[in-house]
């Protein structure tokens, strides 16, 4: 089966704690208009399938806020 979502989830911290932000089609893009400035926030995503299958955790990306 397919992708049919992405989750995206934020943390302000490096080591994990990550919250879900957003479930997304999977062709869809993510702005996250609700950050703070000067906060470093680290973003991973998930991929679900058409069956439910979900993935683990990407890689983590960081962002700071301006």
């Amino acid at each position: 089966p397919g992708v049919v979502q992405n989750r995206i989830y934020r943390s302000t911290s490096p080591n994990g704690g990550y919250t879900l932000r957003a479930t997304l089609s999977a062709t869809t893009s993510f702005v996250d208009t609700s950050v703070n400035a000067k906060v470093t926030y680290y973003y991973v995503v998930t991929a679900v399938t058409s069956s439910g299958a979900m993935s683990a955790f990407s890689n983590q990306a960081s962002a700071t806020a301006r």
